[in-house]
């Protein structure tokens, strides 16, 4: 004869006796079972005390409390590190913002050559500036984010200067962006 698997809880109850006791507690017959209800959740979302560090495999790491911009851990939280494809949301953001979503570009001989995450643009293709947001943020395709630089600034070098103003203008004021 089979024995049925008792599951546990992560506090080492059974879930028959936590489903029994919630029927108990549900019909009224646990005498003070709400009050052991309310003692129990506050127990189980009180505060425990602080611990080591996460351990983290990441050079760098910052946790903030969102409401008050307080830094409530950091590891190497001011070293410069490679952006990866953050330039690709900042490439976004100045596309969105530009206004011009509807209009067509197109891909140069440059565009169609940069490497190495691409959806293969061929040179002289027409694209609308929203396909190529969506292929920069959902591909992260570098060669539709440089149509976007060469499309909205003329050169990659021009764009970055402009990714350089607007990340100061919304308070990352150590990133620095080149070509």
């Amino acid at each position: 004869m089979r024995r049925a698997r008792v599951e546990r809880t992560r506090s080492g109850m059974d879930n028959r006796r936590m489903r029994r006791l919630h029927q108990a507690i549900g019909s009224g017959r646990a005498p003070g079972g709400m009050a052991a209800l309310v003692v129990l959740a506050g127990l189980a979302f009180a505060p425990g005390r602080a611990g080591a560090a996460p351990r983290l495999t990441a050079r760098a790491a910052l946790v903030m409390d969102a409401a008050s911009g307080e830094t409530i851990w950091a590891r190497n939280a001011d070293d410069p590190l490679p952006p990866a494809s953050t330039t690709k949301i900042l490439t976004a953001i100045l596309a969105l913002e530009s206004g011009r979503l509807d209009e067509r570009f197109a891909v140069s001989e440059f565009a169609a050559d940069t490497a190495p995450s691409k959806i293969n643009l061929r040179p002289g293709q027409r694209m609308q500036l929203r396909d190529l947001v969506y292929a920069v943020l959902l591909n992260s395709a570098n060669d539709a984010a440089e149509v976007v630089a060469e499309g909205l600034a003329g050169s990659p070098a021009a764009f970055a200067a402009r990714m350089n103003e607007k990340a100061r203008a919304i308070g990352a004021t150590h990133a620095h962006f080149t070509n």
